[in-house]
């Protein structure tokens, strides 16, 4: 039967919390153990962390919303009982959801209107660009390079480029997507500073930024009238800020209150980027967040849209196209809330995704 974006939430988060219980290699052994019969070993061995393990389970159908037997039963064997009360209670949340209109990206008019739920915890926002983004950096390897086995490009050769240096980057990530035996698709990830005109560069040192810019379009308009790039699906990611504005709040009758005692301690990136709109066939640019707002991010976890992104590609890569994980990344990142205080005045700051696509088929993250 189909489940509801609740009853998925609930799933998501149930498997991110486990695996944050199990960070002892012992018990990722004896788990894997217990699945040698059932699942390869040349699986299993790609399995870095719980996480990964059972994002495997989930692949070979031992593990679905509402199915956890199988994971029960081994946490049993493992002696981890309360990890085995933590999947009845997510059991007894995802049963008294009722099952409501899936959201479709052509579906007008069917948005789910959960209350919004944030784990709070006391992090922050650094104004260092690197506070925060190597966390994004690692969820982008587990996912892109660990989960869908894709040929990932990063490194201190990606990293504070100036203007010249980026030039050249894209030259070469073009000319190499054009090799045999070629590709079925192509990201282009991008965690950088900015101002409203496009995505700010380095100075030659890599420490300090210029006043050189290069925009969004410029940068697509690198990958177009490629012959050997035709009906390949193009997908350009910009995790940035796009001017100093807190998104404000619009109150929905079952949004929780803000705590007033528990704040995020967040700073807000001085990023900014103009959108543009792909004019070819088969791009998506997708944003952090709409134009003249911030980007949050945290350094315990990283920024919302890409940690979000990364758990949606996680739970949903094998069913769902990937215009369906942007529209869920975009309810998951819509429903934080930053609770902010200035001059005495409380209130809060949130954050819309958005992204813009001439995709003209369906693009699955892995070939079925």
């Amino acid at each position: 039967m189909p489940f509801s974006a609740k009853q998925k939430d609930i799933h998501r988060k149930l498997l991110v919390e486990l695996s944050e219980d199990i960070d002892d290699e012992q018990y990722l052994d004896n788990l894997k153990k217990m699945l040698s019969g059932d699942i390869g070993q040349g699986r299993l061995a790609k399995a870095k962390d719980s996480l990964n393990l059972m994002n495997t389970m989930e692949n070979v159908g031992f593990l679905a919303v509402g199915k956890y037997d199988r994971l029960k039963e081994m946490f049993q064997h493992a002696g981890l009982n309360g990890l085995v009360t933590t999947i009845i209670d997510a059991e007894s949340r995802i049963r008294a959801e009722r099952p409501s209109v899936e959201v479709r990206p052509m579906e007008a008019g069917t948005y789910e209107t959960p209350g919004p739920e944030l784990r709070r915890k006391r992090s922050r926002l650094g104004t260092d660009a690197s506070t925060g983004t190597e966390l994004d950096v690692r969820h982008i390897q587990r996912v892109f390079d660990g989960l869908l086995q894709y040929t990932v490009l990063t490194g201190p050769g990606y990293t504070n480029l100036s203007r010249e240096l980026l030039d050249s980057k894209l030259q070469h990530i073009k000319d190499v997507l054009q090799e045999p035996p070629g590709y079925s698709r192509f990201f282009l990830i991008i965690l950088s500073h900015g101002d409203k005109d496009g995505i700010r560069t380095c100075k030659t040192d890599g420490k300090t930024w210029d006043n050189k810019i290069i925009t969004v379009n410029e940068i697509t308009e690198i990958f177009r009238d490629t012959p050997l790039m035709i009906d390949m699906p193009k997908v350009f990611i910009i995790q940035a800020c796009r001017g100093e504005d807190h998104q404000k709040a619009t109150l929905r009758p079952d949004t929780c209150p803000v705590d007033d005692t528990e704040y995020l301690n967040l700073q807000m990136e001085n990023l900014r980027i103009q959108i543009s709109t792909p004019i070819d066939a088969d791009n998506l640019v997708a944003y952090a967040t709409t134009p003249g707002h911030i980007a949050w991010r945290q350094t315990d976890r990283g920024s919302w849209f890409i940690y979000n992104l990364c758990q949606v590609i996680e739970t949903d890569h094998r069913n769902e196209h990937f215009v369906d994980i942007l529209t869920e990344t975009s309810r998951l990142v819509a429903d934080l809330t930053a609770p902010l205080e200035s001059n005495g005045i409380k209130t809060v700051a949130k954050q819309m995704p958005i992204f813009v696509s001439t995709l003209r088929k369906k693009m699955y993250l892995i070939d079925t």
